[in-house]
């Protein structure tokens, strides 16, 4: 999907405000509320957007975040990746370039629960090679998605 100058708009507000009213996004974009309507759902239908609730982690009880640095032998990157993105404590696995083969971003209700994750859910995976955590001891900015 092409997007035009009131996706990218749509976009911005949405991420802005997630729960704003179609009606309101019109106003404030100036095009009808079918427009909007119609923009929102082709954006969902092709995958350029998903509207969801984002909790704050902290909220919530959970109290340990980390990022992981992952080196991996090369023919495991696959099968590592999927692996680690179907553990629900895993918000976050891409590959990359660098140091580290793959970056994975975990969640977890405590530091217990972090050690525990690295011991019995991490370190049996076949394919990696070397860890390195880095433990958030302060989250300054979370946003998901970009303005622009």
């Amino acid at each position: 999907m092409k997007l035009n100058d009131l996706d990218r708009r749509v976009i911005l507000l949405l991420q802005q405000d997630g729960r704003a009213s179609n009606t309101a996004l019109s106003k404030r974009l100036g095009v009808s509320e079918s427009t909007v309507r119609r923009r929102i759902g082709q954006l969902i239908r092709n995958g350029v957007i998903s509207v969801i609730a984002v909790p704050e982690p902290s909220a919530l009880d959970y109290k340990a975040e980390a990022l992981i640095g992952l080196e991996v032998q090369l023919g495991s990157l696959d099968s590592v990746t999927q692996e680690l993105a179907s553990m629900p404590e895993v918000q976050y696995v891409a590959s990359c370039t660098g140091r580290y083969d793959v970056f994975i971003w975990v969640i977890l209700k405590s530091q217990d629960e972090l050690v525990d994750f690295l011991k019995n859910k991490l370190a049996p995976i076949s394919g990696i090679r070397r860890s390195e955590t880095f433990v958030n001891l302060e989250v300054t900015k979370r946003a998901f998605g970009w303005l622009y």
